[in-house]
């Protein structure tokens, strides 16, 4: 499928002649969005896709995100393949993270430079999930709720069916 680096960029603005520079030169870019009165912050990968034929990353509440991004796509560059649901140790320094798939409703709400990058909505995006301090993720009972809000799930419902009804 084709994507903003087959587009002729003449109307592209400064800053998607950027993300298209930088997909090029890095094989990525990523974006973040601040926090506001409707959630959390968060950052998203934009090139995964087009260049590794992995899926773009989205990840909510997380300092420093772009750094988690490379880390991400180094592993994947070097062969890794992200697997949906499991326990990945190699991201977070000392805390396991699962990614789920996002479920297509929300990509009007948060990838949005990364659809305008790919012309469409058919590419796939995975939300990086982390677990509160005690090494518990959203969906298990005990999980902090301080932390509640800090990553809302945009899973098809129920954290990717992982959380009991």
């Amino acid at each position: 499928m084709t994507n903003a680096l087959d587009r002729d960029d003449e109307h592209f603005s400064d800053y998607e002649r950027k993300i298209v520079r930088c997909v090029r030169e890095h094989g990525w870019f990523a974006t973040s969005v601040s926090a506001d009165e409707e959630g959390p912050d968060f950052t998203y990968s934009i090139g995964f896709e087009a260049t590794v034929s992995q899926p773009e990353i989205i990840m909510f509440s997380i300092k420093h995100g772009h750094d988690f991004l490379g880390d991400i796509y180094s592993l994947m560059k070097n062969g890794r393949t992200l697997e949906l649901g499991i326990r990945v140790p190699e991201i977070l320094r000392n805390l396991d993270v699962v990614f789920l798939p996002v479920d297509k409703r929300f990509y009007a709400e948060y990838p949005l430079s990364a659809r305008w990058f790919y012309g469409h909505e058919n590419f796939a995006l995975w939300q990086m999930v982390w677990p509160d301090h005690n090494g518990l993720f959203p969906w298990q009972d005990g999980f902090a709720p301080e932390f509640a809000e800090s990553q809302p799930d945009l899973s098809f419902g129920n954290w990717g069916g992982l959380k009991a009804a």
